[in-house]
């Protein structure tokens, strides 16, 4: 047994009673287990004569958690070191403009222009949307707070001194074992310049038809 499991059982062998307290242990094979330890002492006369404790094997309860807070180390990482794009979390409220914003990253005052102080009241994510896309973004957000909790859309945004963006924004639902929606992750991308350049050939491509349909002439 390791140090702490040692030093937890010298105590109960002193009379001491312990709360549980978990050990690594690693099998012939080489794989590492996981359990949960509770002793308890032995009393006869008020002195110690025997330690019995239980052992649980929460092997595959512990992986889990290290794979958790490995992926929310990872989740954190992406949201700190944003640069081009915004990383965010939510708590799903059931409401569409109040959900609450657990995490975001610092790259979100730069990108759309929204100040510190406005960036965690959710509400104010939305005030800069071009007015002919607010109201599809409100509705797709709408249906994102219910299953199957996702969200994708492109739409325009007037930002305060960069003026005219484009965004694309997307989130997905973590759920819960009954399924319902824990959080909401999302990544905001400004896609100004690939949509520009999209627009661009469409405009140009009009043009030419229009050129081609006046022409009296075939153009080869």
């Amino acid at each position: 047994l390791n140090s702490v499991a040692r030093s937890k059982t010298k105590l109960c062998i002193e009379g001491n009673s312990q709360q549980s307290f978990g050990v690594e242990l690693k099998a012939k094979n080489g794989d590492k287990k996981y359990f949960e330890i509770t002793e308890y002492p032995i009393f006869r006369d008020d002195k110690v004569i025997a330690v019995e404790g239980i052992a649980n094997d929460v092997t595959d309860k512990r992986k889990a958690e290290l794979k958790l807070r490995e992926s929310e180390e990872h989740f954190r990482s992406l949201l700190e070191n944003a640069k081009d794009y915004v990383i965010y979390r939510l708590v799903n409220k059931n409401d569409d403009e109040d959900a609450k914003v657990m995490m975001v990253s610092p790259s979100i005052s730069e990108i759309t222009g929204i100040t510190s102080e406005e960036i965690y009241q959710f509400r104010n994510w939305f005030k800069n949307i071009h007015q002919d896309d607010i109201q599809r973004v409100l509705n797709a957000n709408e249906r994102a707070i219910k299953p199957p909790y996702n969200f994708d859309q492109i739409f325009r945004y007037e930002h305060p001194s960069k003026g005219l963006r484009w965004f694309h924004v997307l989130s997905n639902g973590v759920v819960d074992e009954t399924g319902n929606a824990k959080f909401i992750n999302g990544i905001v991308l400004d896609i100004t310049t690939m949509k520009t350049a999209e627009l661009s050939i469409i405009r140009n491509e009009e043009k030419y038809k229009r050129i081609f349909d006046l022409s009296p002439e075939a153009i080869i």
